[in-house]
């Protein structure tokens, strides 16, 4: 990729058992951020804003009833992460 001028960005979210844990400090978040950070790639942490709040909420407001995948409000959450991660490269 890097030979063709693409630049890689990796991105990591919680999942809804995590949320309702309060994992914020994921096993995930550690090694992706290091690796990409090794290989000079974008990194979007997308952990911290699913943690604003109450969990069960958030859960129950952003992710398809039993399970791991976001209904359209958490499809907009993670839309507007990346997007603003991606906005400054223009």
């Amino acid at each position: 990729a890097a030979a063709h001028g693409i630049r890689l960005t990796v991105a990591v979210y919680p999942w809804p058992d995590q949320i309702l844990a309060g994992d914020r400090d994921s096993r995930q978040v550690r090694f992706w951020s290091a690796w990409a950070e090794a290989r000079s790639a974008g990194f979007i942490d997308c952990f911290p804003s699913f943690f604003q709040g109450s969990g069960e909420e958030t859960v129950r407001r952003e992710f398809i009833k039993g399970d791991i995948h976001w209904n359209q409000a958490g499809h907009r959450r993670v839309a507007d992460l990346v997007l603003g991660h991606l906005e400054p490269r223009k």
